[in-house]
């Protein structure tokens, strides 16, 4: 049986709402392990839980990640003895560097604090995939094992999650995302409402 990296509970407290974000391109086997789990979760996700997906992570979902709670970043990862792996995303120290075309977890989060004073915390799902080199659709046998591994884990975190850990001296444990902090959405930006459909971000297929 492939191990799995498991959390720590007294840091997995998933406040909701809650935003799983699963990113990659389904055009290259399984670097569409992203939004192929979307794809599975979508109709399992418990009130409270928004399901998107794209093809890469861009500096506009900054604005999306700060409108929650909680982020959960899904995306494939490279062979390495375990068939996932989940844990928070780190805080960038000092400047945040991004591309205007892409982006990641760790920046994407600076950028929501930075920019709209979100307190979102997140987490990254690394699950793990086989084939990455050529082209064509469709996960590989490992790779959907491995999928269905996650999204139950996911799943029984969400619906059951862990007791709140002990709140610091004068202070709550809690990250809130209080009303003067959600940024109004864009023009056209999509419903991100709990139970809302899948959109896909611009440039995803």
């Amino acid at each position: 049986m492939v191990p799995v990296a498991s959390p720590d509970p007294a840091t997995t407290r998933i406040i909701p709402p809650v935003l799983v974000l699963g990113y990659g391109n389904p055009g290259r086997l399984d670097d569409g392990l992203g939004p192929a789990f979307c794809t599975a979760l979508a109709d399992r996700a418990p009130s409270g839980v928004v399901v998107r997906s794209a093809v890469q992570l861009v500096v506009e979902d900054a604005v999306r990640v700060a409108r929650f709670a909680s982020v959960i970043f899904v995306d494939a990862a490279l062979p390495d003895g375990t068939a996932f792996a989940f844990g928070p995303v780190p805080e960038v120290p000092g400047r945040v560097a991004f591309s205007s075309h892409m982006t990641s977890p760790e920046a994407l989060m600076a950028l929501a604090r930075t920019l709209y004073g979100a307190r979102s915390r997140g987490w990254t799902l690394a699950i793990r995939g086989d084939r990455f080199h050529g082209f064509g659709e469709g996960l590989s046998r490992t790779a959907q094992a491995h999928l269905h591994g996650a999204a139950g884990f996911l799943l029984r975190l969400l619906t059951d999650p862990p007791g709140p850990p002990a709140a610091p001296a004068g202070g709550s444990s809690e990250a809130t995302v209080t009303p003067e902090q959600r940024p109004r959405p864009r023009r056209g930006g999509g419903d991100l409402r709990p139970g809302a459909r899948i959109h896909p971000s611009p440039g995803s297929s």
